[in-house]
């Protein structure tokens, strides 16, 4: 798996640098240590991957790279691998991934409101988190979702702070050092605004799969690359028609076996105009 080095380490050459006045190591010690501990956090807890210094031999050029895209790229992997049913633990970095789903299933969970936090803050600032919730509740909430009940665009009011970067809709291959991962916001249009359309099958962008300096290059000129081409919801779970039966034929859209009797009334959006209500449909 590489070779690793401890975080405490890595403390004690921070601050033995410092002593030393040795700023450059100081800084590559200090944000060798912070990505450990949070987008690229691994399994141990207690250790980092010394693959990542290779991003801090040139100072200057670290604050151009583009994190985000980075994070996402190993959550990507470490979610693919958490999908695997002798998977016991999750990697990465699991305060993003819990704040995301704070933001979008407000009912899934148990979390506290920061009554003091502003817009100015990073946004998980925003949850004090609570006791946890079993595996047998949250499939039974997973399962009891409505599209009343789903955020699609939860971020409107902090768009001040953090305005939306259009890079989003990159569609095509992110790249963190080996790994890649293929990013498709066709198929979530819904949490950019969008109407949900039937997105085109991955084994398209799959088909001669581009190589690495290919991939660099698409994502430098990511506006060749966009997605913007999607018509804006009149509701934020607006899908097309035929939508719904090609997730339920793809997909599988509850956890706890039940008859399709037992689960709630399917109402597509485009029915709301002759008297149906969002709570009476189900994503």
């Amino acid at each position: 798996m590489g070779a690793h080095v401890r975080l405490s380490w890595l403390r004690d050459v921070y601050e033995d640098a410092c002593s030393r006045k040795q700023r450059i190591v100081a800084a590559k010690a200090y944000l060798l240590h912070l990505v450990g501990c949070t987008i690229f956090a691994d399994k141990s807890a207690t250790s980092v991957n010394v693959f990542y210094v290779g991003f801090f031999v040139d100072l200057r050029l670290t604050g151009g790279y583009s994190w985000a895209g980075a994070a996402v790229t190993h959550m990507y992997e470490q979610l693919g691998d958490c999908s695997y049913a002798n998977t016991k633990q999750l990697a990465g970095y699991a305060t993003l991934l819990q704040g995301w789903i704070y933001e979008h299933f407000p009912s899934i969970g148990m979390r506290r409101m920061q009554p003091l936090y502003f817009e100015d803050q990073p946004r998980c600032r925003m949850y004090d988190v609570g006791k946890g919730t079993s595996i047998v509740v949250v499939r039974s909430q997973l399962d009891a979702l409505t599209p009343a009940s789903i955020r699609f665009c939860p971020y409107d009011e902090h768009r001040e702070e953090r305005p939306f970067e259009w890079i989003s809709l990159f569609s095509g291959y992110l790249r963190l050092g080996n790994w890649t991962q293929l990013h498709m916001p066709e198929r979530v249009p819904r949490q950019y605004g969008y109407t949900q359309i039937i997105p085109r099958n991955p084994s398209v962008l799959r088909h001669g799969d581009p190589d690495t300096n290919e991939m660099d290059r698409r994502w430098l000129h990511y506006v060749d690359y966009v997605i913007n081409d999607m018509a804006k919801a009149p509701y934020p779970d607006t899908c097309v028609e035929e939508y719904m039966s090609w997730f339920r034929s793809v997909s599988h859209p509850y956890v706890i076996h039940a008859e399709d009797d037992e689960r709630p009334l399917q109402v597509p959006s485009d029915a709301r105009g002759h008297g149906a209500h969002p709570e009476e449909s189900h994503p």
